[in-house]
């Protein structure tokens, strides 16, 4: 039998490291670094090293100018989404890595920093990405996000001498009335401080775009026109173009002769951006008179209905408030309560009455739109007319919004404000008027308004 002694013993049940553990121990720690350095340095190389330098922007040209490549600036500021993007998805592309590598001497500055040098080449959206020669004079740009094979492409065409606005001129040589096309163009020449040809872009898309394309109309109040308030914010001319539209509406809906809803529509949308009327109450003054313009001086009076209670213009305020709906039926009741409490004064239609003109339109079967129903709901809880408040619930359900949690949502939201009292009754109307899947859906959404402070009643 083996005898052990008493440190073999202790060897065995402590396991004490051998010379051989020893120096492997010393061999990983003092490798550890390298390894480290050799990982890092492998990474690099595979990723194709960090593309952009760390250097001014004269020392950028002179190594440009050294090297034979061209500058490469990416423009960018710490809030922008698609600069953020550009970082994660293109300039960390080992293809694009190696083609900045050998074409570029890459920055990357943030123009909010370098405020300078930014207004220099008018950037003012972003990202912008510059291809500069190295005596400063700028090649070309791209602006907005792009795609590793898509950056690269639209590069080398840059470079070549041909520019993106030239390939959107040879399209709209054979499409002349592709307004997308136009607008496009527009842009591209606001990018490169042609204004006059911008405006003159932005124009024709105004002024023909739904002649040609009644589609059109949607982007032609929304991206067309912002586009040509971002253009008035530098270049008067555009401002002055776009004053000279709306005066010509003007005199058309303030007349006598025909005026077309798009018209009325392309007025209020040119006011709304551009904030020609000092005060749109003349307006409603002058259409008031008018009798064909009555519908429209009722839709100017939904958006005026607290300016004209504050001016005491009673009568007015009241006439618009049967056609409210929806969204606006808040700013109707809060019209009402200012004459009622602030002004001492009884209006000419009392909230009730607001109500049984609106539910009339909203809850009919040829308007079923449940976003609009919802505010009305509300308020005939408030008017404790709960078998209506019951009717119109199960309505609103019944259209789809037990699918859709945004509606039950909101339907919850507005409840809240209703009361703890309020709500514990029209519980009950609904227990007795509602049964099955309606029912428990009901008391669901009151348990969600319940939930939350405004309900709750004050101790």
């Amino acid at each position: 039998m083996l005898s052990l002694t008493g440190p073999a013993i202790a060897r065995r049940l402590i396991r004490l490291p051998s010379r051989a553990d020893l120096a492997y121990t010393i061999f990983i720690i003092i490798m550890s670094p390298v390894k480290a350095i050799f990982i890092f340095l492998s990474c690099s190389l595979l990723q194709g090293g960090d593309a952009f330098r760390s250097m001014t922007f004269k020392d950028a040209c002179a190594s440009a100018n050294a090297e034979k490549k061209i500058v490469m600036i990416d423009f960018y500021t710490t809030w922008c989404g698609p600069c953020k993007r550009l970082d994660k998805e293109t300039w960390s592309d080992a293809t694009v890595r190696a083609w900045l590598d050998k074409k570029a001497v890459a920055l990357k500055i943030d123009a909010e920093k370098e405020v300078a040098l930014a207004k220099n080449y008018h950037i003012d959206s972003y990202p912008s990405i510059l291809f500069i020669n190295p005596d400063g004079k700028e090649i070309e740009r791209i602006t907005g996000f792009r795609a590793p094979d898509e950056f690269i492409k639209l590069a080398d065409m840059l470079l070549s001498g041909k520019s993106e606005l030239s390939v959107v001129d040879e399209q709209l040589a054979s499409r002349p009335l592709d307004f997308g096309l136009r607008m496009d163009r527009g842009r591209l020449r606001e990018q490169r401080n042609d204004l006059k040809g911008a405006l003159e872009d932005y124009l024709f898309c105004w002024d023909d775009g739904l002649k040609e394309n009644p589609g059109y109309s949607g982007v032609r109040v929304s991206f067309l026109l912002m586009n040509l308030q971002s253009l008035a914010n530098r270049f008067e001319p555009a401002l002055t173009a776009m004053r000279s539209r709306f005066d010509t509406l003007q005199s058309k809906i303030l007349g006598e002769g025909k005026a077309s809803l798009s018209q009325w529509k392309d007025y209020n949308r040119l006011d709304e951006l551009f904030h020609f009327l000092n005060d749109r109450t003349s307006v409603f003054d002058k259409l008031l008179r008018l009798p064909k313009r009555k519908t429209w001086a009722r839709d100017m009076a939904l958006e005026l209905l607290d300016r004209l209670c504050e001016r005491r213009r009673f009568d007015d305020a009241a006439d618009a408030i049967p056609y409210v709906r929806g969204a606006d039926l808040d700013a109707a009741r809060n019209s009402v309560l200012y004459m009622r409490r602030t002004l001492n004064r009884e209006p000419i239609l009392s909230i009730a009455e607001i109500m049984d003109a609106s539910t009339k339109g909203v809850f009919a079967a040829e308007n079923p739109a449940k976003n609009e129903r919802i505010p009305l709901i509300r308020l005939l809880i408030q008017l404790n007319r709960l078998p209506e408040a019951a009717a119109a619930s199960a309505s609103v359900l019944a259209t789809g919004a037990r699918k859709d949690d945004a509606l039950r949502a909101t339907l919850a939201e507005k409840l809240q404000f209703c009361g703890a009292d309020a709500l514990e009754d029209f519980e009950k109307e609904c227990e007795k008027s509602l049964n099955g899947e309606p029912l428990d859906e009901i008391r669901n959404i009151i348990k969600t308004a319940r939930s939350t402070p405004a309900s709750k009643p004050a101790k």
